[in-house]
Order: structure tokens, then C-alpha cells, then sequence
């Protein structure tokens, strides 16, 4: 085998073990703040207190709700303003950090409404 080879077939395991881990975590249950939509993806901030932090974004002040698809993130929309119209909390799982105004925030992949 040669050198090159021989190099590659060893460092590759490390190279993966040292890639960005991003996990699907628990975003908690939490009341919300504030609802708001912007640009023309159109991207949606839910802000909170409280948000749990599982990939350790820079600040938790607020959540990106972000679907496969349109509409799935317009049924996320809906469900976060219900909570917000309710006064009932919302929950759900996050997975990775996306940029915001407020810094990196946690990416929301699924919301639920909490009782």
C-alpha cells in the first residue's frame, strides 16, 4: 500500500470524529414572547426565555422554526401563534444553529403545542 494510501485509510475515522456535531435535542417547553416572519424564504423567529440549548448556539432568546417545506412551516407558524394567542407554552426539537440578529439561535425542526 502506498504511503498516500496508506495515510488516508488512517486519518479518515479522525477527520469525520472531528467534523461539527450537530444533535437533535429537546427545546424544552416555553412561553412565547414574539412571533415574526421576514425576508422572502420568509424566515420565522419565535422569541422566548427559557429555550434549552443542545448544540450550544450563541444565544437563546429565540428560536428559527425551519421545515421541508412550506407547508409544513406554515403548520409550525400557526402552532407557534396559537401558543402565543393561548398563553399555552410550545416544545419541540431542535437540531444545529442558524445566523440571526441575535446571533447563532437554535434551529426549531418541530414544534408542539404544551398544555
Amino acid at each position: 500500500m502506498s504511503g498516500l494510501k496508506l495515510f488516508a485509510a488512517f486519518a479518515s475515522p479522525f477527520l469525520i470524529l472531528a467534523s461539527p456535531a450537530q444533535a437533535v435535542g429537546d427545546a424544552g417547553t416555553f412561553y412565547v414572547l414574539e412571533v415574526s416572519v421576514e425576508g422572502n424564504e420568509p424566515i420565522v423567529y419565535v422569541k422566548a426565555t427559557g429555550i434549552n440549548n443542545p448544540d450550544g448556539c450563541s444565544s437563546t432568546s429565540a428560536i428559527s422554526l425551519t421545515a421541508v417545506s412550506e407547508d409544513v412551516q406554515d403548520r409550525m407558524l400557526a402552532t407557534a401563534l396559537t401558543a402565543k394567542a393561548s398563553g399555552k407554552r410550545l416544545g419541540g426539537w431542535l437540531n444545529g444553529c442558524v445566523s440571526s440578529p441575535w446571533g447563532t439561535i437554535p434551529k426549531a425542526i418541530n414544534v408542539s403545542l404544551k398544555d
